[in-house]
């Protein structure tokens, strides 16, 4: 009897440690099978990344083409977040600026504005003028206009004399 629990016991220790070896086995075979398939991964990855990416510095040494350079220019002339009206150029239609009310909201704002027979009239945004211009905005000293395509801006004419002649109180 002492003999079979001998036998029985090795037989467990044997086993169990197949058991374990087996265990430690199939964990790096996973973890080869893991790598290789980030390996395989990463490979099919770099087949889709443009050559100008794989090499940077051989990107930043080339200069750029004509073709690239116009398409920049055209995309800095959409204006994608509006245009600064201090730097539209001054209309040249024959319009006179009067006034202005300017209200926020900006649609409730209104400009008195002379058109070149002498006719006053009050406009408000998107209101056009006689000849095909558009008011696109209107400030508390100036409005914008759009004629043709184009961004222009109409100020309100300075008077420094007429307020140099106002009574003192006021």
């Amino acid at each position: 009897m002492a003999q079979f629990s001998k036998r029985m016991h090795k037989a467990l220790i044997i086993t169990w440690l197949y058991n374990r070896q087996g265990l430690n086995l199939a964990k790096i075979a996973g973890a080869c099978l893991y790598i290789l398939v980030g390996i395989l991964c990463i490979q099919t990855l770099t087949l889709f990344i443009p050559s100008q990416l794989k090499h940077p510095m051989q990107a930043i040494n080339k200069p750029a083409s004509s073709m690239a350079l116009r398409e920049l220019a055209t995309v800095t002339e959409w204006h994608l977040f509006g245009q600064d009206p201090r730097h539209l150029p001054s209309s040249q239609l024959q319009l006179a600026l009067l006034g202005i009310l300017a209200a926020n909201p900006s649609t409730a704002s209104h400009a008195v504005i002379a058109t070149p027979d002498g006719v006053q009239a009050v406009y408000s945004v998107g209101d056009t003028f006689p000849g095909g211009a558009i008011l696109q905005q209107i400030l508390p000293d100036s409005v914008v206009i759009k004629y043709k395509g184009r961004m222009e801006i109409l100020h309100l004419p300075k008077y420094p004399a007429i307020l140099d002649t106002l009574p003192e109180g006021l």
